[in-house]
């Protein structure tokens, strides 16, 4: 999709603040959404865009209190995108000295959708 096909589904959609925001591979963050409601919880959204297609949704939680309740969220997460598109291909866990958490994978004719929890310590 492109950034004035994601503007059109919702009017709660803004255009990103200068200086942009950029993945390693260069994609931008162009739109941002603040307050999106997903399995009970209140994220921010932030839309990276590649070659002018949408690459990335990246979910931020607004007030986590602790890693328990940000784990808690990205769960409520992963069990709706399961209840979606099946189970994932894989999860991944990982625990380092200043980050944990896991990744999840679901493949789909439309592209791949990976669930990425991380929680830094």
């Amino acid at each position: 999709m492109t950034p004035e096909q994601i503007r059109a589904t919702s009017s709660e959609i803004a255009e990103a603040v200068q200086p942009l925001d950029k993945l390693q591979n260069g994609a931008l963050k162009l739109l941002l959404r603040k307050g999106v409601e997903i399995a009970n919880t209140k994220f921010d959204a932030q839309y990276f865009f590649l070659d002018g297609k949408l690459h990335q949704v990246t979910l931020g939680l607004n007030d986590p209190k602790s890693y328990s309740e940000a784990e808690f969220s990205a769960k409520q997460i992963k069990e709706a995108l399961t209840s979606k598109y099946g189970a994932p291909l894989g999860c991944d866990h990982f625990s380092g000295t200043s980050l944990k958490g896991y990744s999840c994978n679901w493949k789909r004719p439309d592209g791949n959708v990976r669930l990425f929890f991380g929680w830094i310590r």
